[in-house]
């Protein structure tokens, strides 16, 4: 399995895996291995297979952040606010998770499972 192989017909979905398909090419093989496993705890697949696997999941993991932010009403600097990110680049890193360029942490994503099921902190924006 090649990840060039993938493609999308919205352009935008395509600029999001071009920056995850980068992102993975750049990894080495045992680096592709470990982030296999810690994510899916199987072995016996090729490392392209793996890169592939782990290519498929990330772009819909940044299309989805994306939309349930639009769904929830908030800018790409409230958003990150709410996932525990400060400073002055919020929305930078916000864009750069849902464009693929950074990957999200299992801590924000069980953030944006709670907020789109409904939970609302005290300090949710208004």
């Amino acid at each position: 399995m090649d990840i060039g192989a993938i493609e999308f017909s919205d352009p935008k979905e395509n600029k999001v895996l071009v920056n995850v398909r980068n992102r993975l090419n750049a990894l080495s093989d045992s680096s592709i291995n470990k982030m296999y496993y810690e994510n899916y705890s199987s072995r016996g697949f090729s490392v392209e297979e793996k890169r592939f696997a782990l290519c498929a999941d990330m772009c819909c993991i940044s299309a989805k952040l994306k939309s349930d932010r639009k769904e929830l009403g908030l800018t790409l600097s409230q958003m990150a606010r709410m996932l525990g990110y400060q400073g002055k680049h919020t929305r930078v890193m916000m864009h750069d998770l849902e464009s693929g360029k950074r990957s999200i942490r299992l801590p924000q994503l069980r953030l944006m499972m709670a907020y789109t099921s409904g939970y609302r902190p005290s300090d949710w924006p208004k």
